[in-house]
């Protein structure tokens, strides 16, 4: 399919596939993190996505199934919580022009305008986890950063291509 069409999407979501998933976390994982799906197995075992991944699933804050009382009571921000390994977790597929809130790598240089792509670790960067070498494969391009020294990292308003 052209680039130049609207329904176009450089990524790894097409139309039969399912915009929500869900699955089982391989590792530890945290919301706005990129991620894949391994599906060989009897359940949707769900990986960090590795570099130059062209996915656009990413972990959403878990399921507003809590009371507003319990979310504040939590300890941390929801865009914080952590995802244990065998946990079940919840994701969304972003298509061509979506927006979504992501969590950057710190060792990523991009700002906003910046071509981004997904790290070993499963988050944004415009570099691999060493700092140095430049992805190859990027999957947005960041609209906004979000810093706040209450998160351990930094968020990126991505628009995915």
């Amino acid at each position: 399919m052209s680039l130049d069409t609207p329904n176009s999407v450089v990524a790894e979501i097409f139309d039969n596939e399912p915009k929500e998933r869900e699955g089982f976390a391989t590792a530890e994982l945290r919301p706005g993190m990129g991620v894949t799906f391994d599906t060989s197995g009897e359940a949707n075992d769900v990986s960090p996505a590795g570099v130059n991944s062209r996915t656009t699933y990413v972990v959403r804050v878990p399921p507003q199934t809590l009371s507003a009382a319990s979310l504040n009571s939590m300890d941390t921000s929801p865009i914080d919580a952590t995802i244990d390994a065998n946990d079940h977790l919840y994701t969304f597929g972003f298509l061509r022009f979506q927006q979504a809130r992501c969590r950057v790598a710190s060792s990523s240089t991009a700002s906003v305008g910046d071509d981004v792509g997904w790290n070993s670790n499963g988050e944004l960067s415009d570099v691999q986890t060493d700092g140095t070498t430049a992805l190859t494969t990027f999957v947005g391009q960041v609209r906004e950063l979000v810093s706040d020294a209450d998160l351990d990292n930094d968020i990126a308003v991505v628009e995915f291509y």
